[in-house]
């Protein structure tokens, strides 16, 4: 037993395992509001709020199993006809829409350079269309009251044939600072394009170079292993990680959880039984990954 779950994990996809040292606030897209007017995804806006005034909702949020990647949720953004605005895209942003000079604006805090932001896609176009994600960096200058751009990356996004694949946006910088705000921003499509495009949004992540250390260059123990309920993580003296990435061993994220001290205990008990990894990281960009079984 104990071979075969080390070949499996000689094959885990190295992309997902990437550190994390800033989390994108509600990445794997599970929290929503109560609103009763419309589906609100928590900690990123959409076009939703100015659609209602007109009868139209542009993004959903979708618990079918074939809409997901991982996880209970995803959101689902769909191009839509408007009136008034005629064939409108569906917008996803981690800052906010002014619906005025119909432009995306803020964004949300970050406090490192990242090389890219990646996540996972599927996207439906009625005919031929092509939606889009990018992120932009800025760093507020308070001596010119200016937010000064510092890297920015997109891609556009084709037809995935139904399925959802990785998609990578790499961040090219222009300047040597750490930004402040990161704005991202992901769309159905073009005001071309047809309605009822469809674009599926799941498990987005920032990625970073990153110095891989082995479970005994950090001290790294975990107990019980096997667990049932809570799992105790115990590093060196001194050594703290600040976030705990909990994988299936077919590379689906299953859980992150904050950590703030070299010895931290996790709640595992909603873990179906079988083999997972639990992967460690800090903002110093050190992270080690460790197995563990599930009773």
């Amino acid at each position: 037993m104990k071979t075969i779950y080390l070949a499996l994990i000689m094959l885990f996809p190295t992309l997902i395992l990437q550190a994390q040292q800033d989390s994108i606030m509600n990445p794997g897209m599970e929290r929503w509001g109560p609103n009763t007017q419309y589906d609100e995804l928590l900690d990123w806006t959409t076009l939703n709020p100015a659609g209602a005034l007109l009868g139209a909702t542009l993004a959903f949020k979708t618990t079918d199993p074939t809409e997901l990647h991982s996880g209970d949720h995803a959101v689902k953004l769909v191009t839509q006809e408007i009136q008034f605005f005629g064939v409108t895209p569906s917008i996803l942003t981690s800052g906010f829409i002014n619906t005025a000079s119909q432009q995306v604006e803020g964004g949300k805090p970050i406090n490192s350079r990242p090389t890219s932001i990646s996540g996972w896609f599927r996207f439906d176009p009625v005919t031929v269309d092509t939606g889009f994600a990018s992120i932009a960096l800025t760093k507020w200058n308070s001596g010119t009251g200016i937010a000064e751009p510092i890297g920015s990356g997109s891609i556009n996004i084709l037809n995935t044939s139904g399925v959802f694949v990785n998609l990578e946006v790499e961040i090219n910088y222009i300047s040597s600072e750490t930004p402040d705000t990161a704005l991202i921003t992901i769309g159905s499509g073009t005001p071309t394009g047809e309605v009822g495009t469809a674009l599926f949004v799941d498990d987005l992540y920032y990625t970073f170079p990153s110095s891989i250390e082995t479970p005994e260059s950090v001290g790294l123990s975990l107990y019980p292993n096997p667990v049932s309920d809570l799992l105790t993580i115990n590093t060196l003296e001194g050594l703290t990680f600040t976030l705990a990435t909990i994988y299936s061993l077919d590379g689906r994220i299953i859980q992150n959880v904050v950590l703030n001290s070299n010895t931290s205990r996790l709640d595992v008990s909603n873990l179906k039984t079988g083999a997972y990894i639990v992967e460690l990281s800090n903002k110093e960009g050190t992270i080690v990954r460790q197995q563990f079984l599930k009773n």
